[in-house]
């Protein structure tokens, strides 16, 4: 990819980086699995950089939240169709403007247009680890609206600063709340007494526990368990899941305190009896801000 002085971008070091570039009104490049795509915030689109954008990777979307979209009752691309949206007179930078002004009405726009306007998750990475996600979040933590320009690109391009998808959805777990206590009842089990609190997943409504023992603290038994119906319910051999929720909190009752920290998981109930348990990223940043809320180092 050939860029002109003016655009000279250097390479990567991070979310931080990205954010601040595209507060600056330039342009990053953001990675996934999926492949990669240029990124820019909209609000700040000039002609030159909605230029650059459709000259490296076609027509120019742009990816904002449902409530945004809804708001202005503009339809959302559909994969195969030929859905537009513009304003003006069809200038893509002038729609990208207006799409991130919140005092645009409906009536500024007209249909068909030079820009395709992408519906995101509301709760971004965290909800869906897509390009147009992380286009809308790296937006978001620059500091401006929570709308990007955004073209998908074939291949990753040299020359420009970069981040992937997992670097702006692990930079957001570290930094923002994903649960809230939603529960207390006193729990006593056969190993002794013991606290359950409820906690919900503000990413997918899930429900998670903490099981509690005496007055944790630091240097108390800190134990994490991943949800394994086949082995927690119903013994299944193929595990020792069931086994290690008991000894953990047998560990617990004999150290005097400690907690369990229970993490539902969100996989199907069919598919966690067909095969075994993959942890992932988000366990140990759920069990992380459930022991914080606690009190307890992790």
């Amino acid at each position: 990819m050939t860029l002109s002085p003016a655009r000279e971008l250097v390479a990567a070091s991070g979310v931080t980086d990205a954010a601040a570039a595209l507060a600056r009104g330039e342009i990053v490049l953001v990675a996934g699995e999926a492949g990669a795509a240029l990124v820019a915030a909209a609000g700040l689109v000039t002609g030159e950089t909605a230029r650059f954008l459709a000259a490296h990777g076609g027509p120019v979307g742009c990816a904002l939240p449902g409530t945004w979209l809804d708001r202005l009752r503009i339809p959302a691309m559909v994969p195969g169709s030929d859905v537009h949206v513009g304003v003006g007179h069809g200038s893509p930078a002038r729609t990208l403007r207006a799409l991130a002004d919140p005092a645009t009405r409906r009536e500024d726009f007209r249909v068909p247009g030079p820009v395709f306007p992408t519906r995101t998750r509301e709760l971004g990475v965290l909800e869906r680890p897509g390009l147009a996600e992380a286009a809308v979040d790296l937006a978001r933590i620059a500091g401006r609206e929570p709308v990007a320009a955004f073209v998908e690109l074939d291949a990753a391009a040299d020359g420009l600063l970069w981040v992937t998808v997992s670097e702006v959805a692990a930079y957001r777990r570290a930094r923002e709340r994903l649960v809230e206590r939603a529960a207390d009842a006193r729990l006593p089990l056969a190993y002794g007494g013991f606290r359950a609190l409820g906690y919900r997943d503000l990413v997918d409504g899930g429900e998670h526990v903490a099981l509690v023992h005496g007055e944790p603290g630091r240097g108390s038994v800190v134990r994490v368990h991943m949800e394994c119906p086949a082995g927690d319910a119903f013994g299944a051999r193929h595990c020792g899941c069931a086994q290690a929720v008991r000894d953990s909190l047998d560990e617990i009752t004999r150290a005097g305190s400690g907690v369990l920290v229970y993490v539902r998981g969100r996989r199907s109930l069919w598919s966690t009896l067909t095969g075994h348990r993959v942890p992932d990223g988000r366990t140990d940043h759920v069990a992380g801000q459930i022991l914080r809320d606690l009190g307890v180092d992790d």
